[in-house]
């Protein structure tokens, strides 16, 4: 499962999409490759070289990215993130 929020600049948080994909893998040494294209206004996520998710915005000309984990219970989780790159088309 992923969720996108609009954090706002008074930090209200705003939720975009939640939903399950078939393409993010999950449980114990799962990996997936997370990707975002901006261009303009229009915003596509990916996992693991599949969209799942695209949608247009223009609230903000820039902004900040994070990338995090959570459960939707009570377990505990691990996340280990390495190479994050951001680049410009």
């Amino acid at each position: 499962m992923y969720a996108l929020y609009l954090v706002t600049r008074s930090g209200q948080s705003i939720l975009i999409a939640r939903e399950v994909s078939s393409f993010i893998a999950s449980g114990l040494q799962a990996e997936n490759l997370i990707a975002v294209v901006a261009n303009g206004t229009r915003l596509d996520f990916y996992a693991n070289h599949q969209q799942i998710y695209g949608t247009t915005d223009s609230t903000y000309r820039h902004g900040l990215m994070d990338v995090s984990a959570a459960t939707v219970d009570s377990t505990l989780t691990q996340v280990v993130y390495w190479d994050a790159s951001v680049w410009t088309l």
